[in-house]
């Protein structure tokens, strides 16, 4: 399993013993926000695969005009803003 932050294990555990107690929360804090961060955008990818206006990765929405406008999904549209709202709300 690739995870990013292997650069916190370079710390070996006779270094970690050296380090007060501040410093090791604020690694152990570090770290589970950079899990946070990247579980997010995982959820957050995953959802907008889900969405039913997505046709490989072009939106097919259909905006005020009658053509139809083909555009590459940048994430920035109502559905993904809603579940980020949502996943915020859960975050507090």
């Amino acid at each position: 399993m690739d995870r990013k932050c292997n650069h916190h294990s370079q710390y070996t555990l006779t270094s970690l013993r050296e380090k007060s107690y501040e410093e090791l929360c604020t690694l152990c804090l570090s770290a589970y926000m950079e899990g946070c961060v990247d579980e997010r955008n995982k959820a957050v990818e995953a959802y907008r695969l889900r969405c039913e206006w997505l046709f490989g990765n072009k939106c097919m929405h259909l905006f005020s005009s009658n053509k139809e406008r083909k555009k590459m999904c940048d994430g920035n549209c109502h559905y993904i803003k809603k579940y980020m709202y949502e996943l915020d709300k859960l975050s507090e």
